[in-house]
């Protein structure tokens, strides 16, 4: 007599999709939320930090570190963030060509790159995205700068040419990814190299590359406790918000 192995309850099999599935959604989710809780948290310290200055002005105390943005900066990039929500109604911007679409696009992303400078008492990324030098890098992203020395920034993205020069040593030390062509493909062994401490920071242009694309990146990058900051189409601006972001998490 033959023992018969039972085979898989159709039930289990329909609970351990329904469960998948929902993971999945999970990551979605989290994926999605991750831009607007990093926007906040820097938002949360910037107060904070202008709390306890003032603070300790007031008790002739030794003055705290201070955060990397000042509560109006970060106040911006949150409210940025939650407008680029896909659940946000989009604003129809009147234009009479493309050219003066991608005018005032630039145009755009220099007053905020300068805004950005004016709190850090240097221009990091200027409005053509020319190198001004590793002294104004240091002094802006200190620690994005100092990270350059060992490790590798990457930004991935369906980027089609807007690779965009940065301020040395950090033009040096990035690495671009386009996920154009190749999606999953194009990142290779990045996820690995990730894990591996190999590289400082990941940027990661949300709203030019698929979903199944850049999960994997970012929980790589969420396990090895590695800053990523969201840059959406990977313009100027959005790339100089999430090195802020990642100048935060360092």
């Amino acid at each position: 007599m033959t023992n018969e192995v039972p085979s898989r309850s159709p039930l289990d099999d329909l609970l351990g999709k329904m469960e998948n599935d929902l993971r999945l959604r999970r990551r979605e989710i989290d994926s999605h939320l991750a831009p607007m809780e990093l926007a906040l948290a820097a938002y949360r310290r910037a107060l904070e930090a202008q709390a306890a200055t003032e603070y300790a002005s007031s008790h002739h105390l030794p003055r705290p570190d201070l955060a990397a943005l000042s509560p109006r900066i970060a106040a911006f990039n949150l409210m940025r963030t939650v407008e680029a929500l896909r659940e946000m109604p989009r604003t129809p911007q009147p234009s009479s060509s493309t050219t003066d679409d991608v005018a005032g696009a630039e145009e755009r992303g220099a007053q905020l790159q300068q805004g950005v400078a004016h709190e850090h008492g240097a221009q990091a990324l200027s409005s053509e995205g020319e190198d001004t030098g590793a002294r104004s890098l240091a002094d802006a992203l200190p620690k994005v700068a100092a990270a350059c020395d060992a490790k590798k920034l990457v930004i991935v993205g369906a980027l089609a040419g807007r690779k965009r020069a940065l301020p040395e040593p950090l033009d040096g030390a990035t690495e671009w990814v386009d996920t154009s062509d190749g999606g999953a493909h194009a990142t290779g062994n990045l996820p690995t190299r990730i894990r591996q401490g190999r590289v400082f920071g990941l940027i990661v242009c949300d709203q030019s590359i698929a979903h199944q694309h850049s999960e994997p990146l970012v929980s790589a990058a969420r396990s090895a406790r590695v800053p990523v900051g969201f840059a959406g189409k990977g313009g100027g601006a959005a790339i100089a918000r999430a090195l802020k972001a990642i100048e935060e998490q360092l």
